[in-house]
């Protein structure tokens, strides 16, 4: 079992793997400014497993609805909205990078977000970016 101290570290190492991640999904994330990581790569059916998980229900494909942007692409929304903690929120809006940083108006709905995940459709990678004003973070498991 990782205290929080290892997981801290981990974070700022950027060496946060998959099994990790999987693992402590359940973490509360408190924002430490000194932390620079930018995103983890984690496969779909591993992401989809997280969000089950965390709202403790059955992942079915009625959870997403599909919208066209702008770059002609199709990207998924989940309809699920913000995940049971309230800390983070699963929003794949973006095609391409570039469209991170209009991804705002989705984080305001939770001034208290942490992590955005973005699904990128067509190689199948979910990213997960930390918000670029808060960034970084220390893993809290005792959390109430």
């Amino acid at each position: 079992m990782y205290t929080v101290k290892d997981v801290a570290e981990a974070i700022r190492r950027d060496t946060w793997y998959v099994s990790d991640l999987c693992k402590y999904g359940k973490i509360h994330f408190e924002l430490d400014p000194s932390v620079k990581i930018k995103k983890y790569l984690i496969p779909q059916h591993e992401f989809d497993k997280l969000l089950a998980e965390y709202n403790e229900l059955k992942v079915r494909e009625d959870l997403w609805e599909y919208k066209r942007v702008s770059s002609g692409k199709y990207i998924r929304k989940s309809k699920v909205g913000l995940l049971s903690d309230k800390k983070i929120w699963y929003s794949p809006t973006g095609a391409c990078r570039k469209m991170m940083k209009s991804a705002c108006t989705i984080r305001k709905m939770c001034a208290d977000e942490i992590i955005e995940c973005v699904k990128i459709v067509d190689d199948e990678k979910i990213y997960f970016y930390i918000n670029e004003d808060i960034v970084d973070a220390y893993a809290n498991m005792n959390k109430a």
